[in-house]
């Protein structure tokens, strides 16, 4: 998939999740960096500062171990092997690695750059692969152990890799500060690990993405109704924002474009993504101001309503927004969360700021009606 540059004005946000202790480990191989663009330890560096972006995802990932011998030494004899296929990150050419072993819960991403035509700043996907030999290596080559990966219509991705370049001619800024012609490196490797990882590239993503839209639960619950997608749909509509913590809104990683001179974080609605096509995402914080579940930096009526909203439904684990617990239900320990901190941070100028009687009201209120429901 590719990433464009244009004049749309960015906004810097920082996000903050909780880390599980097991999680996946993307490994990039630069032995197809054929131009030589990573260069310098620098830019290994920030190449691995967006791979941790995706490195808080907690899927168990089988590794892949070809070699094996069965019936050896009779005219049955078949092994484990397979090819992993790609673009090569140098030429652009069709690229294939016969027989690569990949370590448990390990991802290879083959990084380089090249010339890309026009304004694009970079491509990324997931590799395929074609494998023969006992059933079991076959399924693990295709899934990794993810059982929805094998299904008819998959509702899990597990790939080994892919391969991920970026525009050599272009003007890059590596130190998360670009000037006005400058594009920010970080933000254009995000969105192509995105992509490696399967936004708009899996199949678990396609069978999501219906006509304009885009139809995974987790998406649905946090967008408040389902995402719109860009004409390609392998990305949101152009412009589409989402939560970022202490700064309100940013416009969507994975969108189609970024300008020069703006730099992007990987937004709550793109983690939402990730979870719906199947990866394992842990529970996101809108932010560091407890109960201040829309990150406009205030807990407020639009908190308390986020919450009342969605009261006693289950919802997808992974939504910041009405289950800040991130137990999947949303109940008395998700208003505390507002109710706990009410009136903390910094008003919007819009904001309406009840009295204390008329909160206690609205709350009662909300219980006794959702109840009846």
């Amino acid at each position: 998939m590719r990433y464009f540059r244009t004049s749309i004005v960015g906004v810097l946000g920082v996000l903050c999740c909780s880390v599980n202790a097991s999680a996946i480990n993307i490994v990039f191989d630069y032995s197809l960096d054929t131009n030589n663009f990573f260069n310098t330890q620098a830019k290994r560096d920030v190449l691995d500062s967006a791979a941790a972006v995706f490195e808080v995802f907690t899927d168990s990932l089988d590794a892949i171990v070809p070699g094996a011998v069965y019936n050896q030494g009779t005219p049955d004899e078949f092994y484990d092997t397979w090819n992993a296929d790609f673009t090569h990150p140098g030429t652009g050419a069709s690229h294939v690695i016969t027989d690569l072993t990949i370590p448990a819960d390990t991802l290879i991403i083959y990084a380089g750059g090249r010339n890309l035509s026009g304004t694009t700043l970079g491509v990324g996907g997931p590799g395929g692969f074609d494998a023969s030999g006992i059933t079991s290596f076959v399924n693990t080559v295709k899934g990794r152990g993810q059982a929805g990966a094998l299904l008819g219509v998959p509702t899990d991705f597990a790939p080994w890799g892919g391969a991920i370049a970026f525009d050599t001619p272009n003007s890059w800024s590596f130190d998360g500060t670009p000037g006005g012609t400058e594009s920010d490196f970080f933000s254009v490797a995000v969105h192509e690990l995105g992509h490696a990882l399967g936004f708009g590239t899996a199949t678990s993503f396609d069978v999501l993405a219906n006509g304009t839209t885009f139809s995974g639960a987790a998406a649905t619950a946090l967008f408040g109704s389902n995402p719109t997608l860009h004409t390609d749909q392998s990305h949101w509509a152009a412009g589409t924002t989402s939560i970022i913590p202490n700064g309100g809104s940013q416009e969507t990683a994975m969108d189609p474009d970024i300008a020069d001179g703006t730099v992007k974080q990987f937004t709550l609605l793109d983690f939402a993504a990730m979870e719906d096509l199947g990866w394992d995402v842990p529970p996101m914080s809108p932010g560091g101001l407890t109960g201040d579940l829309n990150g406009d930096g205030f807990v407020g009526i639009d908190d308390l309503n986020i919450v009342l909203g969605a009261w006693n439904q289950n919802v997808p684990p992974a939504n910041p927004l009405a289950d800040p617990s991130g137990d999947g239900f949303v109940g008395i320990d998700d208003l505390n969360e507002v109710l706990g901190n009410w009136n903390a941070g910094t008003p919007p100028a819009s904001a309406i700021v009840p009295e204390p009687t008329t909160l206690a009201l609205l709350g009662l209120g909300g219980f006794a009606l959702l109840r009846r429901r």
